[in-house]
């Protein structure tokens, strides 16, 4: 049942990000995060939470949820470089920015307790 559970979750990630990738949020005149990263981060913490509470041990927390981190953090940061390919690049930068740090402070706490290197994912 877990295997087939995880395939089943990972399928519904990859939907979720090839659906990012192909309708990616322009940003708004503040270059802040766009709704699609807020609600990327939002889900990504309620897994975490999730995860949290399942019998995984927190040193087993590492190999077992990096790869989830990565497949739902690479697609969304790449949502975000379509998204201001049009932008100067000063724009760009500061989207980029932003999005880094909203994702970053989304997930530091989780990471630190499972101890992945967040340096190495974003």
């Amino acid at each position: 049942i877990s295997e087939s559970s995880m395939q089943v979750f990972y399928e519904a990630i990859g939907r979720q990000s090839a659906d990012l990738l192909r309708r990616p949020d322009a940003p708004g005149t503040d270059l802040g995060p766009t709704p699609a990263v807020k609600e990327t981060v939002s889900q990504l913490k309620e897994i975490m939470k999730s995860f949290d509470t399942s019998f995984v041990q927190a040193d087993e927390g590492n190999q077992d949820f990096a790869p989830i981190l990565g497949a739902m953090i690479d697609p969304l940061f790449q949502m975000c470089e379509i998204a201001v390919a049009n932008q100067s690049a000063f724009n760009r930068a500061i989207f980029m920015v932003n999005c880094l740090h909203y994702v970053q402070v989304g997930i530091t706490y989780w990471c630190m307790f499972w101890g992945i290197p967040i340096h190495q994912k974003l």
